[in-house]
């Protein structure tokens, strides 16, 4: 597992940022990256919502996240898409989720989709990250640190996660990737994950089950 742990420098109470459009109702944060960011997750209509919850190349929310109704699982609990691992006679070697199961690019069209692992990498290497509240809603600012970009932000609101146990949302948040583990561990992949002392990315072998119901902030070029 590859970690990053950050010590907030503070809890504080922000206001909301300055965003623009890319043709289409939703919007972005120009940080200085390779792709803008969403100002808000799948499913929200504000930067403090948490918004919907889905599991990895599912396009719809649902009411309980189970091995037993995950999308790409066969009757017998084989994976049956976006499978690497070279054990299985069907394995189709996708790395990246296509455009027909990314829910940001289903739902919102126009270009947005979900980040790959290597732009939430570069993300969170040139963002500073503070544990904070906006609205009441606790999560994390990233602020970007690339010169001429830094008063720009986005929130990551901590909405927990949902599978059979239900969900932890207010401590900890739990994001989605478009890659997946590759072949270590066809059944999981990449996500972003955190709580109030640290920041953790998850891949390149060692992901989260991909069963697991969790948020969705989209990408735009």
């Amino acid at each position: 597992m590859r970690k990053i742990v950050l010590v907030p420098l503070a809890v504080m109470t922000l206001s909301l940022c300055g965003c623009e459009k890319i043709e289409t109702e939703y919007q972005w944060v120009d940080l200085g990256l390779s792709v803008k960011w969403a100002k808000v997750n799948v499913g929200s209509t504000g930067i403090s919502g948490y918004g919907d919850y889905f599991a990895w190349g599912e396009v719809s929310p649902k009411e309980c996240y189970t091995a037993e109704n995950y999308k790409w699982y066969d009757n017998d609990g084989h994976i049956i898409k976006y499978c690497s691992n070279i054990s299985y006679d069907d394995s189709d070697y996708l790395t990246e989720l296509l455009p027909e199961d990314d829910v940001a690019a289903l739902e919102w069209g126009n270009g947005w989709r979900m980040p790959t692992y290597e732009e939430l990498m570069e993300l969170i290497r040139n963002c500073d990250w503070t544990f904070s509240s906006i609205n009441g809603v606790k999560g994390y600012t990233a602020r970007s640190k690339i010169p001429g970009y830094e008063k720009e932000w986005i929130f990551f609101p901590a909405a927990g996660f949902c599978d059979a146990d239900g969900s932890c949302p207010g401590y900890e948040g739990y994001y989605w990737t478009s890659t997946n583990c590759g072949d270590s561990n066809s059944i999981q992949s990449d996500a972003f994950t955190f709580n109030p002392s640290k920041i953790t990315t998850i891949g390149y072998g060692d992901g989260m089950a991909r069963i697991v119901g969790a948020s969705i902030r989209p990408v735009h070029k």
